[in-house]
């Protein structure tokens, strides 16, 4: 019995040094079978039936819970993975919530996952932020990083060697259309404190200058009083 499962893990083994990747079960992506094992033998590409498209790098395993096309009521409809190990890019074309472990991270995105010693890291594109998901027991704790760095993000986004060129220079124009975003809100915010410090100013001068005018009207009636006495 040992021996024929060893021939069948092998024959596994060899069609996917082929195609780059071990599916166990087998081909359940192809399928959309969950729950769905993925190791890379090397850098490679799939695209799922739903048009779920995974940019998955050499040594990275992963595991898929659930895919969207699954049969269960439209409300549970749902994108699931688990990366244990490595780095991979999904592409989510679908309006269906996507899960990172337990976390809901959003949906139709693209996604920069890299498992690491201390937790999870995602990168959405669109939004262009940073997530870190470590588990504390049982429990899946998520962390949203303050904007990045167009530094910071390059520096992250270069380690993802497989990813065409037009998927990288897209997460790059997505992310300079976030930084003007946010140096606009910074400025209004920066005009807003700038206004607020005006007001703050003006008050404070007005309220000085009443002060005196009061002061100067109380030094009067005490001059009137002392002169009449």
């Amino acid at each position: 019995m040992k021996y024929i499962c060893f021939i069948i893990l092998n024959t596994i083994i060899i069609k996917a040094a082929a195609g780059e990747i071990i599916q166990v079960p087998e081909q359940c992506l192809d399928r959309e079978v969950a729950p769905c094992l993925v190791r890379a033998l090397d850098d490679a590409f799939k695209e799922t039936p739903s048009r779920i498209q995974l940019y998955i790098s050499q040594d990275a395993l992963f595991k898929i819970t659930q895919f969207p096309a699954a049969k269960l009521p439209a409300k549970a409809e749902q994108f699931k993975v688990e990366l244990l190990k490595g780095k991979i890019v999904i592409i989510n074309n679908l309006k269906v919530p996507f899960y990172l472990n337990t976390v809901n991270v959003g949906l139709d995105e693209t996604y920069f996952i890299r498992k690491n010693s201390l937790g999870t890291e995602l990168y959405k594109s669109h939004e262009a932020v940073f997530f870190n998901i470590t588990k504390n027991e049982d429990m899946d704790l998520v962390e949203t990083k303050d904007f990045p760095s167009r530094g910071s993000t390059t520096e992250f986004l270069n380690q993802f060697k497989n990813i065409p060129g037009a998927v990288y220079k897209q997460t790059l124009a997505q992310y300079e259309v976030r930084l003007l975003d946010e140096v606009q809100n910074q400025k209004r915010v920066l005009q807003r404190k700038v206004a607020s410090d005006e007001l703050a100013r003006k008050e404070d001068a007005e309220a000085r200058q009443k002060q005196n005018a009061e002061n100067k009207k109380l030094k009067g009636l005490f001059f009137m009083r002392t002169f009449k006495q």
